[in-house]
């Protein structure tokens, strides 16, 4: 370790320089014999500094290096919750759930209004009575919402939605303490899980850092060392008016780093940094570990861009003109997402890398569907602004977290932090656990709220089941992968998750080739067993359900002269009817344009709930539809003839046994009185041909129709429930965990670069701080004979 002095002093020392010269550097130690390379130390030197005291004690124990480190980490980086920040982003999260979708379309709103609160906790009910189980990526909070007894009741979805607002008005202007920070942090969370638990639209992965973030800044510093706050200037009012008789108020007004304090706002805020590194980083993790270097041509950013929504479109026109464009973007992308980590170690690299999210997001927003503005605006909370804007508030070198975090002098042999109080020697140790929590989530890919997976754009316009033009092979390997990649989330066993979760597109590519027909009639015809006759207006209702709507009317049908010529006679079953009628309603129909047919009324009953369970239906047909194609056993998809097959599927696999779910529990509530569903039927539409405006073929994948076997094991509706009567699913073996196993390679490639990094810009601040020890034996030899 080198003796601390500025080159220019050696220098000007060496010369001859003059006694003011020499006064304004360090003092200097008297002349020892010090060998090259060591510090200078002088114990009997009156400037020597006192190691009795506590913070300069020499450290031992491994435990105790470990912690001094840790609170330097996470308590001495960023600086307290600034008043301009705090208005700013708290701001912006009022704005945003109020009026933000008139704006910048964004999602927020949907998810934190009153009605559609109260929308989801009623679905949760209806889901029961349906006899489904909770998704799996529900989260912690959302399986506490399904054993409630009345959700709707027992969950205010009106209070909560004036308080958030409410709370969010108070944070911003530092109004009331830390109580709107917590309120405001709560019912976030537990409107965002309630958005994960209903089976409707989920609300992706957009209001999670902002969860973080609210939850972090309900430990920071109090309003009152804020001289931008409702608190602080009441407070100044008020030892104005007593004349400073305040008891107490002085010491909490004070800020932190002048109480000798580390800053707790400091520490929340490295802790949102510490998320939104992982965010960026894991993308970047996934994808390459996914793809390798194919995703970096573009090829999935140009697809999106041609297939999505665009805000503007002139620059939409100019990236599709320039072919090499999205190649660059992806390729930018990924470098940014895998050295992210610079961010969470440099704070020199820290703006630049948080530029790059923005610009990333920014992109995204302009060019693409998705809108990640809220999580873009949380990233004004990880930046020191001191060190950018001075005059939104101080940066770490003048604030006092260097003057009680900082390193000692160099004169001491093994330096630590300035005192740190247990309390915080104890957050720092909780900090990391919840630190490792989120990283071991992310490298994982465990998507369970409050944990969560980021992978942002994991897909490749190649992969199996992607295209619209299905084959039976393709439709099969997506299947595959649907149900087994990746290993800890697989998409189709989630039980009406999200259905686009990290790299799998099969789920969403579905909606334009499943189908979903449901034949309702009379509770009395199930009893007789009769097919009615045309004498009635709509004996049979036929419902056809395609992009997660499941119960539009179709079309009326009824038997006459033709249709009874057409099901081969006069002699035929109730059961022969309606499966006929399931493969393909019109064939069985008097009318040669359904178009021109009668068409049933909509399903009476609450028309709001049916509503909001047909939307979450549609990601509930969708796992059944992949994991009943992974199960094998369907004929059909092995059939050479064009057209719908007419061979039935297995009673046994996971389409049909949701579709007997559905029609033998859907009550009078959704369908009506005195109405009975009488079949449902899964059709899965493929191998379009590209002079074809519709699929070539069609396949049965499962069915339920009244009469049929029903007992305890053909009624079972879960997926991967045990029977020995169908095959199993596949299991996530090896090759489900490579892409784990290859991020890890990624991983710890990466972090020997930054390592690497890091190690290399230390020793460049040594030498431009330190003297060499060549200055040190010019420093000995100083001519004073001028002075």
């Amino acid at each position: 370790m080198y003796w601390p002095v500025k080159r220019s002093v050696a220098k000007r020392g060496q010369a001859g320089g003059t006694a003011a010269s020499i006064s304004s550097t360090n003092k200097l130690p008297p002349p020892q014999d010090v060998s090259p390379g060591r510090a200078f130390r002088d114990t009997s030197s009156d400037d020597s500094p006192d190691t009795s005291h506590p913070a300069l004690r020499q450290t031992n124990s491994w435990y105790e290096r470990a912690t001094a480190s840790l609170v330097k980490f996470w308590y001495c980086d960023l600086p307290p919750l600034s008043g301009p920040v705090r208005f700013f982003y708290y701001g912006f999260l009022f704005f945003d759930i109020n009026w933000g979708n008139n704006f910048w379309a964004s999602g927020a709103t949907y998810h934190f209004r009153a009605s559609r609160c109260q929308e989801k906790a009623a679905s949760l009910v209806y889901y029961r009575e349906l006899g489904f189980q909770m998704k799996v990526d529900a989260g912690v909070l959302g399986h506490f919402f399904a054993a409630l007894q009345d959700p709707e009741e027992a969950i205010p979805c009106e209070a909560m939605a004036f308080a958030l607002r409410l709370a969010l008005l108070c944070a911003c202007v530092g109004f009331a303490g830390r109580m709107p920070r917590v309120v405001a942090a709560a019912i976030w969370v537990v409107m965002v899980a309630l958005s994960h638990a209903w089976w409707g639209k989920p609300p992706g992965h957009s209001p999670n850092l902002p969860a973080v973030a609210l939850i972090s800044l309900c430990f920071a510093e109090n309003n009152l060392v804020d001289r931008w706050s409702v608190d602080s200037l009441l407070a100044r009012i008020y030892r104005r008016v007593t004349s400073g008789t305040c008891s107490g108020s002085k010491q909490k007004d004070s800020p932190p780093w002048q109480r000798g304090d580390p800053s707790l706002g400091g520490a929340a805020r490295k802790l949102i940094l510490v998320q939104a590194v992982l965010v960026m980083f894991f993308a970047g993790v996934h994808k390459t570990a996914t793809w390798g270097i194919k995703w970096l041509s573009g090829s999935t950013i140009g697809y999106s861009i041609r297939t999505q929504r665009t805000r503007w479109r002139w620059l939409k026109k100019v990236v599709l003109q320039l072919p090499f464009l999205p190649t660059v973007m992806a390729t930018s992308s990924v470098v940014g997402e895998l050295f992210s980590v610079a961010a969470l170690i440099s704070p020199r690299w820290r703006p630049y890398v948080v530029l790059s999210w923005a610009m990333f997001h920014l992109g995204i927003f302009l060019l693409m569907n998705p809108n990640f503005l809220m999580q873009g605006m949380t990233y004004s909370l990880i930046l020191d602004w001191g060190r950018i804007l001075p005059w939104i508030e101080r940066s770490s070198i003048e604030r006092g977290c260097v003057l009680t975090c900082n390193w000692p002098s160099a004169s001491i042999e093994r330096p630590r932090p300035a005192k740190a109080s247990p309390r915080m020697q104890v957050g720092a140790w909780v900090l990391s656990a919840i630190a490792l929590l989120m990283f071991l989530a992310s490298f994982l890919r465990i998507d369970y709220f409050p944990l969560a997976s980021y992978s942002l754009y994991n897909w490749d316009p190649s992969e199996p089941g992607f295209n619209k033009m299905f084959t039976a092979d393709s439709v099969k390997e997506a299947a595959h992968r649907c149900v087994t990649e990746p290993p800890l989330n697989p998409t189709c066993l989630n039980l009406g998750g999200q259905g686009m979760t990290h790299e799998n597109r099969f789920h969403a590519a579905m909606n334009d080739h499943l189908s979903f027909v449901t034949i309702v009639g009379d509770a009395s015809i199930a009893t007789k067993g009769v097919v009615p006759s045309s004498s009635r207006k709509c004996p049979l209702k036929i419902y056809h359900g395609h992009h997660g709507h499941h119960f539009n009317p179709y079309v009326c049908w009824s038997l006459d002269s033709n249709t009874t010529s057409q099901i081969g006679g006069s002699e035929h079953s109730l059961e022969d009817v309606l499966r006929r009628l399931l493969i393909d309603p019109r064939h069985l129909n008097k009318y040669k344009d359904p178009a021109k047919a009668r068409k049933p009324r909509r399903l009476e009953g609450e028309v709001h709930s049916l509503e909001a369970v047909s939307s979450g239906l549609g990601y509930r047909t969708r796992d059944a539809a992949g994991s009943a194609i992974a199960e094998g056993g369907l004929t059909c998809l092995d059939d050479p003839q064009d057209g719908m097959s007419t061979r039935m599927p297995s009673p046994y696999n996971s389409a049909s046994r949701y579709a007997r779910q559905i029609r033998t529990h859907m009550g009078s509530d959704f369908i009506g009185e005195d109405l009975q569903i009488l079949a449902v039927g899964l059709i899965l539409g493929y191998g379009k041909r590209p002079s074809d405006k519709m699929p070539s073929r069609g396949c049965m994948l499962g069915s339920s129709v009244v009469g049929e076997l029903d007992d305890d094991t053909l009624g079972n509706h879960e997926i991967g429930a045990t029977s020995s009567t169908r095959v199993d699913l596949p299991r996530p073996g090896l090759s489900g965990w490579m892409d784990v196993i290859k991020g890890g390679f990624i991983v710890l490639a990466v972090g020997f670069v930054v390592l690497l990094q890091s190690k290399w810009q230390t020793s460049r601040k040594e030498r431009h701080s330190f003297a060499t020890p060549e200055e040190q034996k010019g420093l000995l030899h100083v001519d004073l004979s001028d002075v």
